[in-house]
């Protein structure tokens, strides 16, 4: 993937500036389909604004998005024209301000005075507050690690085949969640419940990266949801 304050000036003291410091214009439709995948990882309950917000930002010919709950962070871009410094706003609002919309685009401005985000669709503009800095999450500056490259639709199956064994607690003899092997005789995922083993072989396209890490139940269901 909001608190505003109003404040009654009288008339004659007011002065109120709507400049537009940056914007961007997105697809609405692949907008709206991304957003859904980072309010599908944030939290519904507003404890904090870094866990219940999106975080949005330009980077070339991409708008970036990324949204945590504190334990699984997903970052997601949409293809966009323009410029967004980045910011944090919550995406349940951003979610319902495009939704309804049947426009083929959609605009993101940034402005000042007050300080607002303003969304753009349908010739209706709505207004949401924003943070330019929380220190809870960011972008990635880069892919840290190794890296494996698989076929998308084969990766999604091995999942959908593996998790009918994953255990909902972990013990000795069993993972609560997918285990992704890599070696020399290639790259596998594997889950167990203590009773049942499931071991389903995946052929890489190309991989740079040889060991074990287990991927959590959850996030292999986002996976599996995401991969397409």
């Amino acid at each position: 993937m909001s608190v505003l304050s109003q404040f009654v000036v009288p008339a004659q003291l007011m002065e109120v500036s709507f400049m537009a410091t940056s914007s961007v214009v997105v697809d609405r439709r692949d907008f709206y389909e991304v957003l859904g995948r980072v309010q599908a990882v944030v939290t519904s309950r507003r404890l904090w604004v870094s866990l219940s917000g999106v975080r949005l930002g330009t980077s070339g010919d991409r708008l970036l998005l990324a949204g945590t709950d504190g334990e699984t962070t997903l970052t997601t871009w949409v293809e966009a024209k323009g410029y967004l410094p980045s910011c944090v706003v919550s995406c349940a609002e951003l979610v319902r301000c495009i939704k309804t919309s049947k426009d083929d685009t959609c605009t993101l401005s940034m402005r000042t005075h007050p300080s607002r985000l303003v969304v753009l669709v349908r010739g209706v503009e709505h207004e949401l507050s924003f943070m330019l800095k929380v220190d809870s999450f960011s972008f990635p500056k880069r892919q840290g690690g190794g890296t494996i490259t698989l076929d998308a639709e084969e990766f999604r199956t091995g999942l959908a085949v593996t998790s009918h064994a994953v255990a909902r607690e972990p013990s000795r003899y069993a993972i609560n969640g997918v285990l992704l092997e890599s070696d020399a005789d290639g790259v596998r995922l594997v889950a167990t419940d203590g009773q049942r083993l499931v071991i389903t072989e995946l052929r890489p396209y190309e991989t740079g990266f040889q060991g074990r890490v287990i991927l959590p139940s959850r996030v292999a269901r986002l996976i599996k949801r995401f991969v397409n």
